[in-house]
């Protein structure tokens, strides 16, 4: 769903609460944008950095810079690889997947390889993942099957 479709939810009062992940260093929502945020009864912000949104925030959580967390990141090709956390960020800074366990209510310590099998047993187009470990190389997620385009025929 693009951004614009739920700015123009909110606006007809379709959408009442949204929680909003962030962490974008250029910004990802200016001033304009975050003024239709104003129709929200509750916005919560988990991001790394201020901007337009978190400073309308009910909520603000701080999240975590990628070298302050564990996960896994899949590039243009679908390989997807494990990142692991280089650092600790700033007290009061958590990492995404352990702000996210603990409003689950998971128990426990974050731990990407057994989130990664979760989410393979979930998602048929992320099976690969059922690993746990993705080693030093990665693995390869399926690829959609190429559909040939119809050639066309002159009379």
């Amino acid at each position: 769903i693009e951004f614009s479709s739920i700015l123009d939810s909110i606006a007809r009062g379709e959408i009442e609460s949204l929680y909003v992940l962030g962490g974008d260093p250029e910004g990802w929502i200016g001033d304009s944008d975050a003024a239709k945020l104003d129709k929200l009864k509750l916005l919560v912000v988990q991001d790394l950095l201020e901007s337009a949104a978190s400073a309308k925030a009910h909520f603000v959580l701080a999240g975590a810079a990628w070298a302050e967390k564990d996960g896994t990141f899949v590039n243009h090709k679908g390989l997807a690889q494990a990142i692991h956390r280089a650092l600790r960020g700033p007290e009061e800074a958590r990492p995404d997947g352990r702000i996210l366990m603990e409003l689950a209510e998971k128990k426990g310590m974050f731990h990407a390889p057994t989130l990664r099998k979760e989410i393979a047993a979930a998602l048929p187009a992320l099976a690969a993942l059922s690993v746990g470990e993705l080693g030093e190389l990665g693995v390869m997620l399926e690829q959609p099957v190429a559909v040939e385009k119809p050639q066309l025929q002159t009379v």
